[in-house]
């Protein structure tokens, strides 16, 4: 189990949701990279993702209803987290 986030983390959760989802540009939650392996969540490797792409769209669609299909259309979690932090820092 993870710690809740802290101050600081939380500041930067609200900055990155802000910038609207980064495959489409809609309203976004934070989605924590590297946690479908039910691993602790990481508060510092965050990216934006609308509903759709998080959990609702399906295969290929949202990244927890199939990951290798999600990233072979819109890149890795890693890639993207790279992005997203060039973004807010």
């Amino acid at each position: 189990m993870s710690k809740p986030a802290n101050a600081r983390q939380r500041r930067r959760m609200g900055i990155v949701a802000s910038l609207g989802c980064v495959i489409c540009k809609g309203p976004a939650i934070i989605h924590h990279c590297g946690t479908h392996m039910g691993g602790g969540r990481n508060h510092d490797k965050i990216i934006p993702l609308c509903q759709r792409h998080h959990q609702y769209g399906g295969e290929g669609i949202s990244i927890h209803d199939g990951k290798k299909a999600w990233e072979k259309i819109h890149g890795t979690e890693e890639q993207l987290l790279i992005l997203i932090n060039h973004l807010v820092e």
